[in-house]
């Protein structure tokens, strides 16, 4: 049986959903959806079911916010993927925007005090690293709000709006409230060796409850702290990792997610009963949830669903599970009969670690062995999850063996593996990879004459690190938006960034072996598989230089690689036709250099 080929424009083509944000009156869902060439602010009126775009221009468009009293929408936009943002706010009914901000700094995730008066934002525009601002509506003046190195995450506005709560750095996460008439902040919430997590609505409706996740025995719980004691409590723990805990309208229960193997499922737990209930897609491999929200009355929870064969949109449910689709992008584009549903499998790893991991296999038979792939994924304190991807489907389709390692320092699976990769990136993380590729050939799956590595951002380090370190293993790879030299990316990316790696694997100063022993750059002469590298030349995090470095050098060293450089792109390809560009440059480079006809 031949696979079912799917056409690559026909899957970048559907549309996704990237972030929503329900109305005050629960009446419409104002979300950032990607439905033409880039991604744009629409608005869906949740009783008449009219969806209409709100945004215009030629830059993207992202988090929308809407305005306590319903009448506006801020949101983001940023020039060509370099993610200074600017903040702006839209009439919900279509209008002129006004530009809140115009400058180089990135400001993101806006939000509305209670009042209507302020905005409340990150940024980086103290100079230091990224910190809390907020705006007047009326004056357009900004108030610096946090101070210092510890860079915020994020943060949420109390009920009165009279206090914000903050997370405040990476690794020891910890959370704290700031008075926003007196500007002081003060330590809230710190559990040793642990890190601290809040969702989308950590505030009890009175303002006297947090709820939160803690790390602290391993996986990500669930805790709420009491302000009038002072003091937490745990409040749902499990032997698995749980995320965006959410109260409910009337303060009676708490919605939040859980993940297994990298399927994640909504559920619902009262505070003064035991019974926590799963809402929605229940069975065995349903995808991933997140974003919740619940309506005004309490009656529904709206979420972002994603699946293998759902690109993420907008669902609701209602407490008998009974669920309603609220937006939709996927349409009559492809056959969903020829998408492939990944399994979960566990391997050993170089040094005996079990490492999970996401297997697809192409719909084919016969004597003739498939091509197979390592899928990389980027943070590299990430996961891969059971999520639409419309490039593993197009490579799917056409006969490649996919399979995407969780490698060790990933989240999903308690905090002991997730720190298994301090001061550590590129060493034990990369034997997981190889031997991804090792299950693979062992397997008896794929042509062991064929394999591939390819990956993004970390993951395209790691796929640079993997081609350096075991050159023999590879027929070719591919490296997306990556970086190479571990010294210049500690220079030139953003703050932030430079924050995470002093933390996790020190600097250049402290750790000067480990700076130049894992960076590829200085063993490109080792590399044996051809190469291509596709990159951003706005890219902020792994700026374009890391790109040209290699370029150089592999030109040095008379090795065989391809290159494109996107001049209107940064981190992530947004626009549709770079998209399909990039995929159809991987695709074709694998086919031609593993010698696979169609």
């Amino acid at each position: 049986m031949k696979a079912r080929k799917l056409s690559l424009e026909s899957l970048v083509r559907i549309p996704q959903v990237f972030q929503f944000d329900l109305s005050p009156d629960g009446s419409k869902v104002a979300f950032a959806w990607n439905k033409e060439d880039k991604i744009d602010i629409f608005v869906k009126n949740l009783k008449s079911d009219e969806v209409y775009k709100l945004t215009e221009g030629s830059e993207s468009a992202l988090e929308p916010r809407w305005s306590p009293d319903g009448e506006k929408i801020a949101y983001v936009s940023d020039r060509s993927g370099d993610e200074n943002f600017d903040i702006l706010v839209i009439p919900a009914d279509g209008g002129e925007p006004t530009r809140l901000t115009d400058d180089l700094y990135d400001n993101h995730n806006p939000q509305w005090t209670p009042d209507g008066k302020w905005i409340v934002f990150v940024s980086n525009r103290g100079g230091d690293n990224l910190n809390l601002f907020r705006i007047s509506l009326e004056t357009g003046e900004i108030e610096n709000l946090t101070r210092g190195v510890d860079p915020v995450i994020s943060f949420s506005i109390s009920p009165d709006g009279r206090k914000v709560i903050f997370l405040k750095g990476f690794i020891n996460r910890n959370l704290w409230i700031l008075d926003l008439e007196t500007k002081e902040s003060k330590l809230l919430i710190s559990h040793p060796n642990a890190e601290i997590g809040i969702g989308g609505e950590p505030w009890s409706p009175d303002g006297q409850k947090i709820v939160f996740t803690s790390n602290a025995d391993n996986f990500y719980d669930i805790a709420i702290y009491n302000f009038k004691d002072e003091a937490d409590q745990w409040f749902e723990k499990t032997l698995h990792e749980k995320s965006s805990p959410t109260w409910s309208p009337d303060g009676s229960k708490i919605a939040f997610t859980e993940n297994f193997d990298g399927n994640v499922l909504l559920k619902v737990k009262p505070l003064n009963r035991d019974g926590t209930r799963c809402l929605g897609f229940n069975e065995g491999v349903c995808g991933f949830m997140g974003n919740l929200q619940w309506d005004p009355k309490g009656k529904k929870i709206f979420f972002l669903y994603t699946g293998p064969k759902n690109p993420p949109d907008v669902w609701a449910v209602d407490m008998n599970g009974n669920l309603e689709q609220v937006t939709v992008s996927l349409k009559d584009e492809v056959d969903v009969g020829a998408l492939a549903s990944p399994k979960v499998i566990r391997y050993k790893s170089l040094d005996d670690l079990e490492v999970p991991a996401f297997i697809y296999l192409p719909q084919t038979a016969g004597t003739k062995k498939p091509p197979g792939l390592v899928l990389a994924h980027g943070g590299p304190e990430a996961q891969f999850t059971n999520m639409w991807n419309p490039y593993v489907q197009f490579l799917v389709s056409n006969g490649f063996v996919v399979i995407a390692p969780n490698f060790r320092g990933s989240t999903g699976y308690g905090r002991r593996y997730q720190r298994m990769s301090d001061k550590d990136l590129g060493g034990g993380d990369l034997m997981d990879t190889v031997a991804a590729a090792k299950y693979l050939r062992e397997s008896g799956l794929v042509d062991p004459d064929k394999i591939g590595i390819y990956g993004a951002s970390y993951g395209g380090y790691m796929s640079m690190m993997a081609l350096t370190k075991y050159p023999d293993v590879w027929t070719a790879g591919v490296t997306v938006v990556g970086f190479f030299n571990w010294k210049t990316e500690y220079e030139t990316e953003r703050e932030f960034l430079r924050y995470y790696d002093a933390h996790k694997v020190g600097t250049p100063e402290s750790n000067p072996e480990f700076y130049y022993e894992r960076s590829p750059i200085n063993f490109l002469d080792k590399i044996k598989a051809p190469v291509l590298i596709l990159h951003g030349a706005k890219d902020p995090r792994c700026p374009v230089t890391e790109a040209y470095q290699v370029i150089e050098l592999l030109k040095k060293h008379g090795k065989t690689f391809e290159y494109k450089i996107y001049d209107d792109e940064g981190h992530v390809f947004r626009k549709l036709e770079n998209r399909v560009d990039s995929y159809k440059r991987m695709v074709e480079f694998f086919k031609k250099y593993m010698k696979i006809e169609d």
